[in-house]
């Protein structure tokens, strides 16, 4: 689906990734994990053609179409392509509705109109969905945070890049938020892929990482050597 070779990426003269290679197969569920400052949200900003790259390739390529160059897209027609992102500390229009929220971001993934909202919002979001028609600035904060979540996948994409998706989330939200992102992947064949400081939502949801120290990939692979002990040293603050 999504193949990333030598990338690379500068900020002026100061080079901020370097190298990194990433592979995110149909179906599959993968963690970004690295200190803060590390190189793992201009990663992603890279993908989205939020950030030009410097060096490397990235190939795209949807179930059942030709792989294609993603630079060769711009930033507003990559959603259109299937890659929905959704940053942390992204804002909602706080003055329109849940519904309205909803149908802006479908329309700005669609190539044409047919602005008809996806079961699967509905389905994952029942509390959310019964308070469509409220402003979504009156909601409470942890409904504010799923419909941020629905509206990143309103518009049905293939791939969902997610930045730190439980930060500052109390406990109980955030393992509810983890299991929600699980029953994408496995229910809907989500391709997901998983920005995160900490490997706590990492360990619950995907099945292999990439880790990011100083923009290098010093180690990745199945989710379960995180067990081991062995990127412990890269994640240690200092």
């Amino acid at each position: 689906m999504l193949r990333l070779r030598s990338i690379s990426q500068f900020y002026g003269d100061r080079q901020v990734l370097w190298n990194v290679d990433l592979e995110l197969p149909h179906g599959s569920a993968t963690g970004i994990i690295g200190q803060p400052g590390m190189g793992k949200t201009t990663l992603a900003n890279c993908i989205m053609g939020h950030l030009p790259i410097g060096g490397g390739s990235m190939v795209w390529q949807q179930r059942g179409a030709r792989a294609e160059d993603l630079q060769a897209q711009p930033a507003e027609a990559r959603a259109r392509l299937g890659i929905s992102y959704l940053p942390q500390g992204c804002q909602l229009f706080s003055q329109l509705s849940v519904e309205e929220n909803l149908l802006i971001a479908l329309l700005a993934g669609q190539q044409a109109g047919h602005p008809v909202l996806p079961t699967l919002v509905s389905h994952l979001f029942p509390a959310l969905w019964q308070r469509r028609h409220l402003r979504s600035g009156a909601l409470p904060l942890a409904l504010q945070q799923q419909l941020m979540l629905a509206r990143a996948l309103a518009p049905q994409p293939d791939l969902l890049i997610v930045d730190e998706p439980t930060a500052g989330m109390p406990s109980a939200q955030a393992e509810e938020t983890g299991e929600r992102l699980h029953q994408l992947n496995h229910e809907y064949g989500l391709t997901l892929l998983l920005i995160a400081r900490h490997t706590a939502v990492i360990r619950r949801t995907a099945n292999a990482f990439l880790l990011l120290h100083h923009g290098r990939n010093v180690a990745q692979g199945h989710v379960a050597e995180l067990d081991s002990g062995a990127v412990d040293e890269w994640l240690a603050p200092g």
